[in-house]
């Protein structure tokens, strides 16, 4: 089952290519490094983690005609679902997912069942041949340096990304989206507590480095400049945010300041919320986009337009926050606040 399950890496890394092509950042030797890391380690957890939940019936009912149908079923099903993954993303840019099931339409699971069949044959043919391959060869040492190999992958892609998590390094951070339903080690809190990075150097040279070399992306933001002219003097902006409240609650007897406020104030009464929780919600008010867009943002630390042109003429910005800035919760300081120097 381990050489049958080999096989597949290669095969599914051969469906998986397609990712790579669309990654278009690639530059630093880090960065090439963690892709193919990572990579080799998604594609070996596609082809491994589905088979060895085959190890109880195996242990059950050690019949090899069993054995082989089962593996060779779980082996379409993992092949047939990345090749209609790598076509989604090929199409949307993003991945196929239990909202999206829900979404196919008849045409669609008429072709997943077509890619099925085909990958039950391709399948049953390589089983075949490894089982074949697998009895009269001699069982040596290889298996284990292979599986160790992929371990070392696996585990090496989750450190590096940790790593660059907690220093902001854009080029690396920036392919997890590539690769489907990766979910790379993300909290850097620990390393941070520890005294091992600190969170506030690392940011500033990322957002250095960041404005002296402006990677290779997709994201094609803003579609088009802001016109937008100064007419002096210059007006103070404050945005006072208040996570979590409604609109109701602006009342006198909640928020009684806020109130007697609010009749001096411009009211966007056409805004609509990216979302009830604070990531989306911020989001969507300071881009005006869906919160869909977040990660994509995120990970190549894209302000939005506002604040750049709160840069470009010369404003003097000043963020006063009760909870921390540095939150993967909300996300503010890689995404809306990506560029503001001296962020504490």
């Amino acid at each position: 089952m381990g050489w049958f399950a080999l096989v597949n890496v290669a095969l599914l890394a051969l469906v998986g290519l397609r990712y790579l092509w669309y990654y278009a950042t690639l530059g630093p030797s880090v960065a090439w490094i963690y892709a193919l890391l990572a990579f080799v380690g998604q594609m070996s957890a596609f082809a491994y983690v589905p088979l060895l939940c085959l190890v109880p019936v195996i242990l059950l009912f050690p019949r090899p005609r069993l054995v082989k149908t089962l593996g060779v079923i779980v082996g379409s099903a993992v092949l047939s679902l990345l090749v209609l993954d790598s076509l989604l993303f090929a199409e949307n840019r993003y991945h196929i997912g239990v909202l999206t099931f829900t979404l196919l339409e008849p045409a669609t699971w008429a072709f997943l069942a077509l890619y099925f069949v085909v990958a039950v044959v391709i399948e049953a043919m390589l089983a075949r041949w490894v089982w074949k391959r697998t009895e009269r060869v001699p069982r040596r040492r290889i298996g284990r340096y292979v599986a160790l190999a992929i371990v070392v992958c696996f585990v090496s892609s989750h450190l590096i990304h940790l790593w660059a998590e907690a220093h902001f390094y854009v080029p690396v951070t920036s392919f997890t989206r590539y690769l489907p339903w990766f979910a790379p080690l993300r909290d850097s809190r620990r390393l941070v507590k520890l005294g091992l990075v600190d969170q506030a150097r690392a940011r500033e040279e990322s957002m250095a480095a960041t404005l002296a070399r402006r990677p290779g992306s997709e994201l094609r933001y803003p579609q088009a400049p802001l016109r937008c002219e100064p007419r002096p003097p210059l007006l103070n902006v404050m945005l006072i945010v208040i996570d979590g409240m409604r609109a109701d609650a602006l009342a006198p007897a909640s928020a009684p300041r806020l109130n007697a406020l609010a009749p001096s104030a411009v009211r966007f009464d056409q805004h609509w919320s990216g979302g009830n929780v604070s990531r989306p919600g911020m989001f969507s008010l300071f881009y005006g986009l869906p919160a869909t867009y977040w990660k994509v943002f995120a990970e190549v630390a894209q302000p939005p337009v506002l604040m750049d042109l709160f840069r470009q003429y010369g404003y003097q910005l000043g963020i006063f926050a009760s909870s921390p800035v540095y939150s993967r919760v909300v996300g503010l300081d890689r995404t809306a606040l990506a560029r503001i120097p001296n962020l504490r």
